[in-house]
């Protein structure tokens, strides 16, 4: 279904934007040059009841905290697992990363995981999660996204969003 009558929905962490694959996004690009990968999984078929929803990394906000990942367009990688732990659509990425934030740091080893996979094979991003409050805070100030770090969609799963 297109989402053209919706607002898109995004999650940003550490300068990571978070967005669904969708028609509308494939259709920002002229058919030569969508990338590969996701003309392929969008056209293919990606539902399947483990993941309702394929979720990419749209763009990097650069940022210390994911110093060294680029910033702008980063391939559009498509996200499989956040710490290990399969994702089903991004409503569940965006728990599974509040899960995370919020466990003490001996259960977590100090980082947020995120599996990836693209046309040029798996990768890892690892965003530190001690300073990831301020690093938000200082994306929201210097790009002008919402405080939340989110769309409207996520903010009232999160009691802390509203404060901020």
């Amino acid at each position: 279904r297109g989402q053209f009558d919706t607002r898109p929905r995004f999650f940003i962490c550490g300068g990571l934007v978070f967005q669904p694959l969708s028609h509308e996004y494939l259709q920002g690009w002229s058919a030569s040059d969508r990338p590969p990968h996701l003309q392929y999984l969008f056209l293919g078929g990606h539902l399947v009841p483990e993941r309702t929803e394929a979720v990419m990394v749209s763009q990097v906000l650069a940022d210390e905290a994911n110093a060294g990942y680029d910033s702008g367009w980063v391939g559009a990688p498509i996200v499989q697992a956040v710490n290990g732990e399969p994702i089903r659509d991004l409503a569940d990425l965006v728990a599974k990363v509040r899960a995370v934030r919020a466990k003490p740091r001996e259960e977590t080893g100090g980082f947020l995981l995120f599996d990836v996979v693209m046309s040029t094979g798996t990768f890892k991003f690892a965003l530190p999660v001690e300073g990831l409050d301020q690093a938000d805070a200082r994306i929201h100030r210097l790009y002008g996204t919402p405080p939340s770090c989110c769309s409207q969609h996520f903010i009232a799963s999160d009691p802390g969003a509203a404060a901020a």
